[in-house]
Formats: C-alpha cells, structure tokens, sequence
C-alpha cells in the first residue's frame, strides 16, 4: 500500500510513522526520517552598495530568508549606462557576503541586482539598489629625480573631468531653438555647471556661452538670423574644471531658399551605358538651409532620325551619382537643382540647347540610326561621323 503526504515544506526533514487503526489504534512503527526535495530559493537583500574609491564600489547582501536546498551560489548583476554585465559569486557560508565591483569610472553611477542558485535552480531577482563610484581621487606616486633620489608625490587621477554631454536642437521659431541635453554618462564627479557655446557656422570670433545651473537641461538661443548655418556645443564641469567636448552640432533657426544654384556640372561617360554626374556642392552660407540636389536626366530617342523626348527620370541625391542602363543610342541632358526645407520647388540650372545632328540617309532595311554618343563640354550629343 502507498499514501502521499501534501502540503510539505521543500528541503525539510520529516519523522514519519505508520500504526494501523481499527476499532483502536494498533502499535506505531519505528519512526523514519525523510528530507522533501530542493527548490528554488527566496531571493537574497542586499544591504549596502558603497564606493571605496573612485573605481570601486562595495555591495554587501544577506543570504535568502528561504533557502529550500544547498545554497551554492550567487549571481550579481550591475548595470553601467545601458552595460550589463555578471559576476558569479560562491557562497561562503556565512550569513551576510560581499563583493567588491571594481574597473568604474570615477563618480559612475551603477545599479546591482542579485540572485540566490541552489542545486534546484535560480531564485528570482533582489531589489535593485543603486550606488555610485566616488570622485576623482588624488594618489601618491614615487618621482624619481635620479637612480638613488626618490619622493612621493600627489598627483590627480588622470579622469577628473567630466566625458561629453549629448544633445540636441530643436527650432522654435525663424530666429531662435532650443538646445536640450541630458548629463554625461561618465561625469567623473558631481556636475556642477552646463555651458551652451553658440557661434554662427565656421566664424569663431562670433562665438558667444551662457553657463547654467546644473538643474537646467534646456537652453533657449534668441535674436538668431534665418536662412544663417550657426554650431552649438554643450559641455559640463565639476570642481576639476571643464569637461570633455562633443562635436559641434551645426543648424539653421529657419531654413531659406538656397541663393545660388549649382555650379560646374559635369558628365564623364563611363562605358556606352552608364554615366557619372557630379557637381560643386553649394555652401552651408550659400544653401541657407540643408539641401538635398536633385538630378533630372532628359534622354531624347534617335528612332527612326526624329528627335523626341522619352522620359524623364528625377532623384534627390545629396552628392554625385552614378547612373546605369543608359540606352546607347540617347542624347542625355543631365539637369541639376538644388532645394532647402522651406523651398517649395527645386532651383535648376537655366537649359542649355544641345544641338542634335541630322540622320545620314538610311537604307530602307535601317530601323535606326546607329550613332555613337560622345561626351562633348559637359553633355552628351551625336556623333556627325556615322559608325
């Protein structure tokens, strides 16, 4: 005969015992002890994550409340930034453990989590606690003067300033935007200032900064020119001085009509279907705005010696092109425009007639006239001289 005991505990020892009952109850049996298997156990509390350094930080927890089997391990877990990284831990026995994360960068800021493995498997996550390294410390270094003269010497941790700020910009009306950022993902130690450097593109001596208070992450820009390229930069500090510098971001408050339209087109054929169409790109200055370029190519038929247009094909490009599958037999006429955000229609080039030359008398067999196409002055034309 067989029963089935519910309800138990896991990892828990048992004295079962066994009597049979009839109209009165028989004789126990010898008692048997039994265990119930492992299981998961409760997850561990973590009690304190401290910094001891400026690389180091110091994360203490207490054991499972809920063991349910051999505790074996633990795992901890601690995010940098968007990094996550796992360290395994063997379990020492003792009630409260801890472990030392070390390699941070000064002042950075860590999250820790931990996790409890016995033999049955993983417990579920502690609470996430939060800590930070310190900041930049000062050490002592031995400077030797000569092979018998030494001193020691303090000197500043080489990371004291804070790494770059990211941001961004964002118009608000024809002369002014917004720049907005958040703190830098390595501050090396507590902020305590932003500074905005705005100056009109590529002109430094119109560069003019504010510096703001660390709880300011907006900063407005006013009295600004349309149709002008400006650069924006934005940089921390802390008690150690100025931080590391972002690349400049360049922008316009508003985007005007471009006031030139491309010079020096040019076309290079490359085999007898394909060409390259290139340009001198206009200026930020001469843009007034971020243009993208259009290419419109005008292919006119030979057939039959009657000069038509085909079709027209039409692209925005933002540099040269390469274009591919070009009938042999075709005049090309490449045009290039220019536009901003705020240009309604593209800006071209005035058109330029490109003569074609007459058909030589066909035999009536002839479907075609068989020209060979030439690069001349910058377009492409029929060759006088039949092949």
């Amino acid at each position: 005969m067989m029963g089935i005991v519910t309800g138990l505990s896991p990892f828990t020892n048992y004295s079962c015992t066994l009597f049979a009952v009839t109209v009165t109850n028989g004789p126990v049996s010898d008692p048997i002890i039994v265990r119930t298997a492992e299981a998961v156990p409760s997850p561990p509390v973590i009690n304190t994550v401290t910094n001891i350094s400026s690389s180091i930080v110091h994360v203490t927890w207490t054991r499972p409340a809920v063991l349910n089997g051999v505790l074996v391990s633990y795992t901890i877990t601690y995010v940098i930034n968007t990094d996550v990284r796992s360290v395994t831990v063997d379990y020492n026995g003792e009630e409260t453990q801890s472990y030392d994360i070390v390699g941070l960068s000064p002042y950075q800021l860590i999250s820790v989590t931990i996790i409890a493995i016995t033999g049955r498997g993983m417990s579920g996550p502690s609470e996430e606690e939060f800590g930070r390294s310190s900041e930049a410390d000062s050490y002592c270094v031995a400077v030797c003067v000569n092979i018998v003269v030494c001193y020691m010497e303090q000197q500043l941790h080489a990371y004291t300033t804070p790494g770059v700020v990211q941001f961004t910009t964002s118009s608000v009306s024809n002369t002014g935007v917004n720049v907005l950022w958040s703190p830098p993902s390595q501050p090396n130690g507590i902020i305590t200032a932003y500074q905005v450097i705005y100056a009109i593109y590529n002109n430094a001596t119109s560069a003019m900064s504010e510096l703001l208070s660390i709880s300011r992450s907006t900063y407005s820009i006013s009295n600004l020119k349309p149709g002008v390229p400006y650069q924006v930069l934005v940089v921390a500090f802390t008690s150690a001085g100025k931080g590391a510098e972002n690349n400049f971001e360049t922008f316009f408050s508003q985007e005007l009509s471009p006031s030139k339209v491309p010079a020096d087109i040019n076309i290079v054929r490359l085999n007898m279907t394909s060409i390259n169409v290139t340009w001198t790109p206009l200026s930020l200055i001469e843009a007034r705005g971020f243009p993208p370029y259009r290419v419109t190519l005008m292919s006119l038929s030979t057939n039959n010696c009657n000069k038509r247009q085909t079709d027209t094909i039409t692209m925005e490009i933002n540099s040269y092109v390469v274009l591919h599958d070009l009938v042999s037999t075709q005049l090309i006429l490449a045009v290039v425009g220019v536009r901003t955000g705020s240009s309604k229609v593209f800006m071209d080039v005035d058109p330029i007639t490109v003569d074609v030359a007459e058909c030589p008398t066909l035999t009536p067999e002839d479907d075609d006239c068989s020209i060979t196409v030439v690069f001349v002055t910058g377009f492409w034309k029929n060759d006088p001289n039949r092949t």
